[in-house]
């Protein structure tokens, strides 16, 4: 399964309302507000006055949203979605990370909804550590001796679970299966988008405690 124009739309919208503010800014930006935010610098003029600063936790969060924002909205056809679909999971990813590491490491607690983004994330970029399998093959033979694997948020869910020797023995069972993908649901990003709203909401507040 992968997204089509539909949910593209609607992924473009939930992002817009959930990490943008009322004036269309990433919500990282509100870290501007805080005095002597970590990574902040003062940019100045010939004369040495300062002219605007900038705060690389915002800034690189902020471009990572607007980043995301660009690729929901290029797509003009199911074909185009159904290309980006994973470049899109990949990138949210990016997201992710950017906020854990903006955020002190006694603070961030990864919640189930950051877990399914990283899980997916490992899955498309490293598909050798789950299973060697026929991905191409599933919308031709979607029939097949042995059965077809379908990779879902649960499947990485349990396979996250379990320790190295079973993961082996897991490789070895699943090798050279057929595979259908079931990309997150809608209500799975947008839980995401909600996480990431939270964690940044919690950076902004220490900032100004810290101010």
């Amino acid at each position: 399964m992968t997204y089509g124009l539909k949910e593209f739309s609607e992924l473009h919208k939930l992002l817009k309302e959930k990490l943008t503010d009322e004036r269309g800014d990433p919500l990282s930006c509100r870290l501007y507000e805080c005095a002597g935010a970590r990574g902040s610098i003062d940019l100045v003029d010939e004369n040495g006055c300062k002219i605007d600063h900038h705060i690389a936790e915002a800034c690189n969060i902020a471009g990572q949203i607007k980043s995301l924002r660009r690729l929901l909205s290029l797509p003009r056809s199911h074909v185009a979605c159904a290309d980006l679909s994973e470049v899109f999971l990949i990138n949210l990813d990016v997201l992710r990370t950017h906020i854990r590491a903006a955020s002190a490491s006694d603070r961030y607690q990864e919640s189930e909804a950051d877990a399914v983004i990283r899980r997916w994330a490992g899955f498309l970029k490293h598909p050798c550590d789950y299973v060697f399998a026929h991905k191409c093959l599933f919308r031709d033979y979607p029939d097949t001796d042995p059965p077809t694997i379908t990779i879902t948020s649960s499947f990485l869910k349990e396979w996250d679970g379990l320790n190295g020797t079973q993961k082996d023995r897991k490789k070895a069972e699943l090798a050279n299966r057929i595979v259908a993908v079931q990309l997150p649901t809608i209500d799975e990003l947008s839980s995401f988008f909600d996480a990431c709203a939270s964690h940044l909401t919690a950076l902004v507040d220490a900032a100004r405690r810290a101010t």
